[in-house]
């Protein structure tokens, strides 16, 4: 009898096909994902309570992102990387809405990222501009400060937001980079174009951040402020809160052999050269305050190593000098409780034989530096020394920046001789400019020039001097709009989300002007300004905080 065939195969089907099954999602798993994205969802529910209340869609009107009707772009971000913006139109704010939020919940299903800050900007106005008119307004606005995203198609299908652009360098000097456009559609995945459209559409969002502990801020829609949350004004309270952010950033970039790490254009993550011995005296200077608040004694030890490289250092010009003296002094003050410290001598000695030939900003400086030295060593040869370039450099006709210096050199000279009316005088007239002129200050520079006044005013005061005629009202009213466009250089994390290591730049002041550079530099520069706009706050406002 012929044997039948094996059946065998009927048992191993079952077997064949759920072995076939695991494998295909396995594969669907780790293509698609199934990751949890109840935190990312629950950011954009709160998000969307406030972006699509009737009162915004009131102000939205019909269509304000021209032929795409309505544009929503959010932004999400996991601290460690750049955010990915995923955006949408539609024919109601309602509907680009939910097309937005579905790429983001898809994206983020794949990932598993952790969604900590999550952004929400909706369109509220755009206009088609062509090349030329671009450039110009560009060219107008400066280096950093155009404040529009850009639509290089009118379906807005290819669109920019104001905060990706500025960070990977796309609004130059008088024109829209190319190259650096193409960077950023390179990393979404886009197509790069080979040139600019004759015409593009300028549009600008009302926007709103979720963070990480789940507040949800308003963010202004306009102004110097643009992207970044709402603030009225900077008091005391919130001028000390930016301090203490910024000298924690400062301080992580110390490192243990007490050098600095030099910083970055934060925008594009491309590193900054060596720091210079300025700039590293600058950074001591400010960490040796933030010390005096904090008491941090982790900083202890990489704060004398810097000091030491400090002293050590050959300085090539009188104002590199005066700055190093200035903040050894401060170090020595603090740390080695009034200890006449050799080194602080030496750099003394050396900036009096200097200081005889300087000129301009490098006397202020020196004025500067004089004064601190005296203040911690009790020489009369540097305080006669610091008062002889005063009385030479207050007849002078000098440019903005170099009064600048000599304002600063003779606020702390004020504090070693305050009883000469003559320095609260020549203080008080160049800050009266100053409130009529920048003069080509940055924000930072304008601030620490007017606290200075301050600080001299409440001196003057304190030691019998009166000002007459001066107008204290103006110099307050000055250096609280000063202090509040200042605070628009604080990378909080709706700005920080864009750049390349975001964690790094939270928390940072940044020089905006200059591709968003971070630098030991820059973050001393304005803890110092806010240090003393904190010091005297509320004397000179006269109200309790």
């Amino acid at each position: 009898m012929k044997e039948k065939p094996s059946r065998r195969w009927l048992i191993a089907l079952p077997i064949l096909c759920a072995v076939a099954i695991a494998a295909f999602m396995a594969a669907y798993i780790l293509a698609w994902g199934w990751e949890d994205t109840s935190a990312l969802q629950a950011k954009l529910d709160s998000l969307k309570d406030q972006a699509l209340a009737d009162w915004v869609l009131e102000e939205l009107g019909t269509a304000p992102a021209g032929q795409g009707g309505h544009g929503v772009f959010l932004s999400v971000s996991n601290v460690e990387t750049r955010a990915e913006v995923f955006s949408a139109t539609g024919a109601t704010p309602e509907a680009a809405w939910g097309a937005a939020q579905e790429k983001a919940l898809r994206a983020f299903r794949r990932s598993g990222k952790t969604p900590n800050w999550v952004r929400a900007d909706l369109v509220y106005i755009s206009n088609s501009v062509d090349a030329a008119a671009l450039v110009q307004s560009i060219e107008a606005a400066g280096p950093g400060n155009f404040r529009y995203g850009i639509a290089l198609d009118p379906k807005f299908d290819t669109a920019l937001l104001e905060s990706e652009l500025n960070a990977w360098g796309a609004y130059t000097t008088d024109c829209l980079n190319l190259e650096a456009l193409n960077h950023c559609l390179k990393s979404k995945g886009r197509g790069e174009w080979k040139a600019l459209p004759e015409e593009v559409r300028v549009f600008q969002c009302a926007a709103w951040l979720c963070d990480d502990g789940d507040t949800v801020r308003r963010l202004n829609a306009s102004g110097q402020g643009y992207g970044n949350r709402q603030v009225e004004r900077v008091d005391g309270s919130y001028a000390l809160a930016l301090v203490l952010d910024s000298s924690s950033s400062l301080a992580g970039m110390l490192g243990e052999d007490g050098g600095f790490s030099p910083g970055s254009y934060a925008g594009t993550g491309q590193p900054l050269e060596a720091v210079s011995l300025a700039g590293q005296a600058r950074a001591l200077e400010a960490l040796v305050f933030a010390y005096t608040l904090t008491g941090d004694q982790g900083l202890e030890d990489r704060l004398g190593k810097c000091a030491e490289n400090l002293a050590q250092a050959e300085f090539q010009g009188t104002g590199e000098l005066a700055k190093a003296a200035g903040a050894l002094a401060l170090y020595q003050g603090v740390f080695a409780a009034g200890e006449k410290e050799a080194s602080c001598q030496a750099l003394g000695e050396e900036l009096l034989k200097r200081s005889g030939n300087a000129t301009g900003a490098e006397a202020g400086q020196a004025i500067y530096g004089l004064s601190r030295l005296y203040g911690l060593l009790r020489e009369e040869s540097l305080l006669e020394g610091a008062k002889a370039l005063a009385k030479e450099l207050m007849g002078q006709s000098l440019s903005g920046q170099e009064r600048d210096w000599v304002v600063l050199g003779l606020n702390a000279l004020t504090a070693a001789a305050p009883e000469n009316p003559n320095y609260y005088a020549y203080i008080l007239e160049q800050a009266g400019y100053a409130l009529e002129s920048r003069e080509g200050r940055t924000g930072a520079q304008q601030l620490a020039l007017l606290a200075a006044a301050w600080d001299a005013y409440a001196r003057m005061e304190d030691h019998g001097g009166k000002a007459e005629g001066f107008d204290l009202e103006a110099l307050k009213q000055g250096a609280a709009e000063a202090a509040l466009e200042q605070s628009n250089n604080f990378c909080y994390p709706e700005q920080a989300m864009y750049m390349a290591e975001p964690e790094k730049a939270a928390g940072a002041f940044m020089a905006r002007e200059d591709r968003f550079r971070i630098s030991p530099e820059v973050l001393g520069e304005n803890i110092g300004a806010f240090g003393l706009y904190w010091q005297n706050y509320q004397r000179m406002m006269e109200e309790e905080e």
